[in-house]
């Protein structure tokens, strides 16, 4: 029997998965002066990480297109303003 424990709980009701309806996450009394939104958006990540073969825990790979395409406009830009910089010396 567990008497007198009063702790604050995040409740992820919609993790994708087939098998698991929610994810209860337990808050640590040392983010106590984080905001609702962020101990949210930390346990929506947690969720959306996926458990490797070997038990690891590996993140999705969605955002390697888009950091691609980041590094790629980086690029164009940084050689445009070369570009330009030569046209104008």
């Amino acid at each position: 029997m567990i008497k007198g424990i009063n702790k604050n709980m995040i409740v992820v009701k919609n993790t994708g998965s087939r098998y698991f309806e929610e994810a209860h996450f337990i808050i640590k009394n040392c983010a106590s002066d984080r905001s609702e939104r962020d101990l949210v958006k930390e346990a929506s990540k947690i969720v959306g990480t996926v458990l490797t073969e070997n038990g690891k825990v590996s993140k999705p790979k969605r955002g390697i297109i888009k950091g691609l395409i980041t590094v790629l406009l980086s690029f164009i830009s940084g050689a445009a303003l070369g570009i330009l910089l030569c046209l104008l010396s």
